[in-house]
Parts: structure tokens; C-alpha cells; sequence
């Protein structure tokens, strides 16, 4: 009777509407902590911007199309020190080559039913932070959740921009409290990869070769910038895993 009574609950409005709920939370869980922290470090970017003479809309729109941090500050800094466009499209090309490797492991977490050009939205959406969320998922990967990470990182990164720029033009915040809010992003990403750290040899190990082999090339008098030394670390880290533990294919029964 039991039985019967939850078969025929399944087909209810309610039982969907109930999924639909906890599914929401899930995503909000994750997704909450990137909104705030990429609403503290877009904030200081608005401030940053309109310090160097850009008007209200320009860090507003380069938020909307392009969440990139790094490269966004690039952007802004070379400007200010009269670079070429040339040398401002070089320059982020090499910020956000790691996003490649990201896409990468995203992929390799998607089901076969997800499409090219749902992958390919996808991968629009990959910052460290979102693919950090979402690759330590135990649950399976969908599209639908992996947009809702995306949509609501988005709206805290042009969010904090626009609050950033409004607060450049009307100075209600000292500068002290907006140098701190830089800071959010860093102790949010740690808090992604420690946890998984302590979990998982193998991604300690990717962790701690990435930190040595970054530290060490910043250190070194190689001329690299930050994109390349997090290019070659990631690399570096991956390669090292792969041959110290290799994942075993798995035996599916006929």
C-alpha cells in the first residue's frame, strides 16, 4: 500500500515541484559563496576602473562580456600605462589560457547526451571558481546546474562592478574597506580546494605541485607573467598527477 501510494505521489505536481525546490537549494548552497565573493572583487575592479578616468559604463560592460579578473585588471593597467590594443588583446589571450585547460575537465564531467553548443556555453562560463565548484560535484553534472552557477556568479560580478563604479563617483566608502574587498576572491578559492585537499591524495598533490611549480617561476628570473606561471603550473601539477595516479578505466558489464 505503501508502495503504491508513493508510485502514484511521483506523478503529482507537488513531488515535482518538491524536486524542483531541493534542486534550487543545491545550486544556491553553491552558488551563494562565488555571488558574494565575486561581488566584493568586481566591486574594487568598478573602483579601479573609474580611477583611471573610464566612465560609469565602460567597467559595467566589460564585466557583462567578459568575467575575467585577471584580465580585466590587465586591461585596465595597460591602458593606464598607455599600451597598444595590441598588447592589451595579447595580454588576456595569455590570462585566460588556463580556461582551456578548465574546459577541458569540465568535459570529461558531462554526460554524452549534453550537446556541442550546450558545451560550448558551457565552456563561456568556466572561471576557476565555477569549474572548482563544479568538477568536486559527487552528484551528476548537468547542464541546468552548471548554467545556474554561471548565471548567478554573472549577476554578482556585473552586480559588484556597477556598485564599484557608483561608489567611485560618489566616495561613500573609505579606501582602506575597498582595497579589503580584493581579498574575498582569494579566501573563497581556498576555501574550494582545501577541503578537497585534505580529502584526496591525489588532489593534494595537484594542489601542492601547482603551488611549488607557481611560487618557483615567480621567484625565478624567467620573465613570465602571471598567465603563463599558472599555465605551466597547472600543467606541471596535471602531468604529475597523471603518472603518480593514473585513473583506471572503467569495466562496464555487458
Amino acid at each position: 500500500m505503501r508502495k503504491l501510494f508513493f508510485v502514484n505521489f511521483q506523478n503529482t505536481p507537488l513531488f515535482f515541484l518538491l524536486c524542483f525546490v531541493q534542486r534550487l537549494g543545491n545550486l544556491l548552497c553553491d552558488a551563494l559563496p562565488i555571488f558574494f565573493s565575486y561581488l566584493a572583487v568586481s566591486f574594487a575592479f568598478g573602483i579601479s576602473c573609474c580611477q583611471n578616468g573610464h566612465p560609469f559604463w565602460s567597467p559595467v560592460l566589460m564585466s557583462m562580456t567578459h568575467v575575467s579578473g585577471t584580465g580585466q585588471f590587465a586591461v585596465v593597467n595597460l591602458l593606464e600605462k598607455g599600451g597598444t590594443y595590441f598588447a592589451v588583446v595579447l595580454a588576456v589571450f595569455v590570462f585566460n589560457l588556463r580556461y582551456v585547460l578548465m574546459a577541458l575537465a569540465v568535459a570529461q564531467r558531462l554526460p554524452a547526451s549534453v550537446g556541442v553548443g550546450a558545451r560550448l556555453l558551457i565552456a563561456m562560463g568556466d572561471t576557476d571558481e565555477i569549474v572548482g565548484v563544479a568538477v568536486k560535484q559527487t552528484r551528476p553534472l548537468t547542464f541546468a546546474y552548471y548554467m545556474g552557477l554561471t548565471a548567478c556568479s554573472w549577476v554578482g560580478w556585473v552586480g559588484g562592478t556597477m556598485l564599484g563604479a557608483w561608489d567611485r563617483t560618489s566616495g561613500l566608502m573609505s579606501t582602506a574597506l575597498q582595497r579589503s574587498m580584493g581579498l574575498a576572491l582569494y579566501a573563497m578559492f581556498l576555501a574550494i580546494i582545501l577541503p578537497e585537499a585534505r580529502r584526496s591524495r591525489p588532489a593534494f598533490f595537484c594542489v601542492a605541485v601547482a603551488a611549488l611549480a607557481g611560487v618557483g617561476l615567480r621567484l625565478l628570473p624567467t620573465g613570465l607573467d602571471v598567465g603563463w606561471t599558472t599555465l605551466i603550473a597547472g600543467v606541471a601539477s596535471a602531468v604529475v598527477a597523471a603518472v603518480l595516479f593514473p585513473k583506471r578505466p572503467e569495466v562496464r558489464d555487458a
